[in-house]
């Protein structure tokens, strides 16, 4: 049996969140990754690795500085920016997930997303 994901993440229902029982209980060994392989980029990895560690604020700073965020106030603007460079990676032919912190904003992105592609044709 194989279960994978990261129980300090976010995770299931005590009933159902049969990784953390089992690492809890130690019933089964566990392996871990050590090293993070997605992030080729040195800065970009370096921030993960802090973030991994648990320094949210080191790991927001490099990311920050590395230009990678962006704050936008208005709700309309950032989820037309999201949904462009969402589907402008789609043209270039490379992945993009999108990642929201609430479903409600999730789906007022994917309709966003949705709405764009049909308009495109696609």
């Amino acid at each position: 049996m194989i279960l994978s994901g990261d129980s300090r993440q976010h995770h299931s229902v005590e009933r159902g969140d049969a990784l953390r029982i089992l690492e809890e209980s130690a019933a089964v060994a566990s392996a871990s990754l050590t090293k993070i392989f997605r992030q080729q980029i040195p800065a970009l990895r370096a921030a993960i690795e802090d973030l991994a560690q648990g320094k949210t604020e080191e790991g927001f700073d490099r990311l920050d500085r590395f230009g990678v965020i962006r704050e936008m106030e208005k709700t309309d603007e950032r989820i037309k920016a999201i949904c462009d460079l969402h589907i402008g990676a789609l043209k270039e032919k490379q992945s993009s997930l999108i990642v929201a912190p609430t479903h409600g904003e999730g789906r007022k992105i994917a309709a966003a997303v949705r709405k764009e592609l049909r308009a495109q044709g696609n």
